[in-house]
């Protein structure tokens, strides 16, 4: 499942990124390669501001809840 969502991250868009982030912290699932490239995307969405202020909630909520510390996303949310 893991590596079939990280060909497919360029197309989540800003939901879809928030949406699989929340979905594995749920899942109490936490996959580090796919954490790190839903990261990455984001960052790169959070900078042309392309997230909601809910999808940006449900993101950091879902990293905190699955106690990965990533801080370039943090402060790109921040």
């Amino acid at each position: 499942l893991s590596s079939a969502a990280l060909t497919m991250l360029p197309a989540c868009g800003a939901q879809g990124l928030a949406n699989l982030a929340w979905s594995c912290a749920m899942l109490q699932f936490v996959p580090a390669p796919l954490l790190a490239s839903i990261s990455a995307e984001a960052i790169s969405l959070l900078v042309r501001l392309e997230f909601k202020t809910q999808e940006q909630a449900n993101l950091a909520w879902a990293f905190a809840k699955m106690q990965v510390g990533d801080l370039p996303l943090m402060e790109s949310i921040a």
